[in-house]
């Protein structure tokens, strides 16, 4: 594959790659190599959005054990942050 890169990008590449003792291509693959790996990590990192629904489901029959009235809960916690 051959790519072309804007002449400031090409001198920057060349003074880099030069710094560590690399060809351009070199270096450029193992900076495209950090990129990628960066980029798995950040997709593991990141917590993924659940939907709304998937939320609610998660926290269905939570307070069963508690033997309340939801509404009556809801309205409680409600009146708390009044």
């Amino acid at each position: 594959m051959l790519i072309e890169l804007p002449k400031r990008y090409e001198q920057h590449l060349t003074q880099l790659a030069a710094q560590s003792g690399q060809t351009n291509s070199e270096y450029l693959v193992a900076l495209l190599d950090h990129a990628l790996k960066m980029r798995s990590y950040v997709d593991v990192l990141t917590p993924k959005k659940t939907q709304p629904q998937d939320s609610l489901m998660a926290v269905q029959g939570l307070l069963k054990h508690r033997h309340i009235d939801g509404l009556a809960y809801q309205n409680q916690l409600r009146d708390e942050w009044e």
